[in-house]
């Protein structure tokens, strides 16, 4: 090692070598050479944790209001196809569909609506549930009129 005196701009300090820094203790911010100076080691550590505890937060948030949004869009595919079902063959097949598209039947009925020019409408109304969430979807069965009025299927 080579220690010396390095002189310059009128002080001279003791360096024991010339690849170690100076001591932090020289001085503080004021001049002070007594006092210590501040030691920020460690400062970062309380925005680390926040920014992380942040992002957590948001992750789980998003992974609520993903899952929340993957239930209501099978909710309404299985409302959709059950109403469809149960418009060609009644409530029993809109419920096999309804099961098949991971959801419950909650109601299916049968509403008469008339309709303008001798046209008798025929709508098969269904809701269904998948976890908690709760979509309704409609079916029309329409008679032209030409041959005999067809029954709708069996009813709940």
């Amino acid at each position: 090692m080579r220690s010396g005196l390095v002189i310059g701009l009128g002080s001279a300090v003791r360096r024991s070598s010339w690849c170690e820094l100076p001591s932090p203790k020289l001085r503080n911010r004021f001049g002070d050479r007594s006092a210590p100076v501040a030691d920020d080691s460690g400062s970062i550590l309380p925005l680390v944790v926040v920014s992380f505890l942040a992002f957590m937060l948001v992750t789980t948030l998003m992974g609520e209001v993903a899952g929340r949004l993957a239930a209501v869009t099978q909710a309404q595919t299985a409302a959709d196809a059950a109403a469809l079902a149960g418009a060609m063959d009644g409530d029993e097949t809109a419920a096999e569909v309804a099961a098949s598209n991971g959801a419950s039947l909650v109601s299916a009925e049968w509403v008469h609506r008339p309709s303008t020019g001798g046209d008798t409408s025929k709508v098969f109304v269904v809701g269904v549930e998948v976890d908690g969430v709760i979509r309704n979807a409609a079916a029309e069965r329409v008679w032209t009129g030409v041959g005999p009025e067809p029954s709708p299927p069996s009813g709940l």
